[in-house]
């Protein structure tokens, strides 16, 4: 990918360089917009809507916007199809959305979908896009040829499960992952990796384009096959950049809800079957329920003292992820993890 890059423009960093990756930051936005417009009409058309739970009168929206996505990651990424970088990108992500998608059609039990997660991680192994010498802070380099593609498998799995367990309300994945992506990019550019800033900057291009029509009120759902497939993206940017550690800060927020709701419930359990954690006041706020068993989740905690609407709620989970964002950046500046 390196190579073509280099092809389309020779000098990397110079003046004409940032100009270049706005465009093609551009290009993300407007692919991906019409895209779900167009894809939002589709699904209507077919019924495949759900109830939007959290406000009056329970509108139906369309879901699931994760075929839409990965389209618009392929046409933006045309180009560089044959590279290894980008084919683990985009094929991390299509086994992802496959999963999710059976999921949103047919439905997973509880253990099943975290399992077949473990697959996510295979193109990027059979690849070989990754460094099995990764930098920890304090230790600096590490060797881990055999354990480390098992960290792979297992942490795809987590990362895309969080990333799935977060998507609830309005405007929270979209706005949490667009997030967790700048310290990446930040990074990246710093680095002078022209591959993973490239593939950053799509990602986060096709992040903000899918929050426009995520945000509140939601226009489209991502669905589990959306909710999986970014976040399992997300974890192949930062295997493919060598970033492990500043994307586990970064990923944070989706990291702690997902062990407060595995912990709480003694495992992978369907969330039909066990209590709602917080329920609707009159006023359509959302507020904590109160009780023994009840599962554990970042949204309970926030609402535990007092009702939030569903914007103010979404207003402080992105809050927290623009903490644990920074605060990424900061350990990388200070110890260069």
């Amino acid at each position: 990918m390196t190579a073509l890059l280099d092809i389309l423009y020779p000098v990397y960093f110079t003046a004409s360089s940032p100009i270049l990756l706005l465009l093609l930051f551009a290009a993300s936005l407007i692919v991906v917009l019409p895209i779900l417009i167009m894809w939002e009409r589709v699904l209507i058309r077919f019924s495949r809507t759900v109830e939007d739970a959290h406000k009056p009168g329970r509108p139906m929206v369309p879901r699931p916007a994760g075929p839409a996505i990965l389209l618009a990651f392929v046409i933006v990424l045309a180009p560089f199809l044959l590279t290894r970088s980008v084919a683990g990108f985009l094929m991390t992500g299509a086994i992802a959305l496959l999963i999710g998608l059976y999921d949103d059609l047919r439905g997973l039990g509880g253990i099943i979908k975290p399992a077949l997660s473990l697959l996510i991680a295979v193109p990027l192994i059979l690849l070989g896009v990754y460094n099995y010498n990764p930098h920890l802070p304090f230790i600096g380099s590490t060797t881990l040829t055999i354990i480390y593609p098992l960290l792979m498998i297992i942490g795809a799995s987590i990362f895309s499960n969080a990333s799935n367990m977060m998507d609830v309300y309005n405007g929270v994945l979209s706005s949490v992952l667009a997030t967790a992506t700048v310290p990446l990019l930040v990074i990246f550019l710093l680095q002078r990796n022209l591959t993973m800033s490239v593939l950053s900057l799509v990602y986060l291009g096709v992040v903000l384009g899918f929050f426009f029509r995520h945000r509140y009120p939601s226009k489209i759902f991502p669905g589990d096959s959306g909710s999986l497939m970014l976040g399992a993206m997300y974890f192949a940017l930062v295997v493919m950049g060598q970033l492990e550690i500043i994307g586990i800060l970064a990923f944070m927020p989706l990291i702690f809800n997902g062990f407060f709701i595995i912990t709480s419930v003694r495992g992978f359990r369907e969330h039909k079957s066990f209590q709602r954690p917080v329920s609707l006041t009159e006023n359509y706020e959302i507020t904590a329920n109160k009780g023994r068993g009840l599962p554990i989740t970042l949204v309970r905690l926030l609402t535990v003292s007092h009702p939030l609407s569903e914007k103010d709620l979404a207003l402080n989970i992105w809050l927290l992820s623009v903490f644990s964002s920074v605060f990424a950046l900061i350990v990388y500046l200070l110890v260069g993890a």
